[in-house]
């Protein structure tokens, strides 16, 4: 058990108390200045909360940016690879179309020669038999 204060102890004790709190006004006063300062530490402390947390979102959201970007450009790179190759397929078609009509069109001319030439001596020797032996 703690040994007793005498009355002036306790008196004295008290004054201090009285006299480190002041008037109720200046009690208030600090009371409103520790909430104020605890309220004040709290906003800080949530505002600080909030910007880290928008930095990462933007941070997140940058590198989701760059992966669809990446994707998309090799996605491009690989439809442009495939619309090469398949114009140098029609290109190839092309050409092909082009000799096999150039072949159609040299023998459709040979043969139209050959058959004017058989038809020109076809006439020639129609007109010859059928003109009279004088």
């Amino acid at each position: 058990m703690a040994p007793r204060k005498s009355e002036n102890a306790q008196a004295s004790e008290s004054e201090e108390e009285n006299a480190h709190q002041g008037s109720p006004e200046q009690v208030i006063k600090r009371a409103k200045n520790i909430m104020s300062k605890a309220g004040e530490a709290k906003r800080r402390t949530i505002e600080e909360e909030y910007e880290k947390r928008a930095k990462d979102i933007g941070r997140r959201i940058d590198k989701l940016f760059e992966t669809r970007k990446c994707r998309v450009t090799k996605s491009q790179k690989a439809l442009w690879d495939r619309l090469d190759v398949l114009n140098k397929k029609r290109q190839s078609l092309e050409n092909t179309i082009l000799t096999s009509m150039k072949t159609v069109e040299t023998q459709t001319l040979n043969i139209s020669s050959e058959l004017n030439a058989m038809f020109d001596g076809r006439i020639d020797e129609l007109e010859e038999h059928s003109t009279p032996e004088a």
